[in-house]
Parts: C-alpha cells; sequence; structure tokens
C-alpha cells in the first residue's frame, strides 16, 4: 500500500483519515475534500489524478465505477453495504486494525467490473 495514491472526501473524519492513511499506511494523498459542498470540484479533481482508490461514502459510488478504482466507505451515507455488527469501530489499536483490514479487503474484493 505504500506510495499508492488515493483521495478522500467526507465530513470532520475527512483529515484524521488522511492523515491516518499517510502516516499509518504510507498512502500518498492526492485529492482530499472535508467539505461535502465541494463536491463537483473534488469529483473533477479526482478525474484529473492519478488516484487508485477513493475514500467516502456511498456517493462516490458512481466515480469509483466511472474510473474502475476501488471504493472505501468510511462516512455516512452508506447504502449499498451491510453491517451486522452494531460497533465497527476504527479508533483506537483494534480501530486501526478493522481499518486496514477493510482497506484490503476492498481491493482484494474490486474487480475492477462496473455492476
Amino acid at each position: 500500500m505504500y506510495g499508492t495514491n488515493v483521495s478522500v472526501i467526507g465530513d470532520f473524519r475527512c483529515n484524521p483519515m488522511a492523515d491516518f492513511l499517510e502516516r499509518e499506511l504510507g498512502f500518498e494523498i492526492e485529492v482530499k475534500s472535508c467539505f461535502e459542498e465541494d463536491r463537483s470540484s473534488f469529483e473533477e479533481n479526482v478525474r484529473n489524478s492519478n488516484t487508485m482508490m477513493l475514500f467516502g461514502s456511498s456517493f462516490e459510488r458512481g466515480l469509483a465505477r466511472e474510473l474502475q478504482i476501488p471504493l472505501m466507505r468510511f462516512v455516512y451515507p452508506v447504502f449499498d453495504q451491510v453491517c451486522m455488527c452494531d460497533y465497527a469501530p476504527y479508533a483506537g489499536f483494534r480501530g486501526a486494525a478493522y481499518l486496514t483490514e477493510s482497506i484490503i479487503n476492498s481491493v482484494m474484493g474490486f474487480d475492477g467490473k462496473s455492476r
């Protein structure tokens, strides 16, 4: 994962997520938007970047499909996945392990085909 170009969009969780991805996992942040009102310019900037993975919500599903890159949903709304657990942390040591596992599973489960 080290050196992989990613883009991040979200709410107040955006900056902490981008910091974690960069500092702890070695990702390169290409485009970041922590204000959802800026969605159209974010999408255009992502299209013009070398982004290989997108971090956001289910709203970014269309962009990820268009660019044929994996999408890791970390902010709400998430309406295209099911979570059976009521507590799936992204904070602390356990959360870092769970988040890393989720990222790896997103990449491993990605086949690049539109669905």
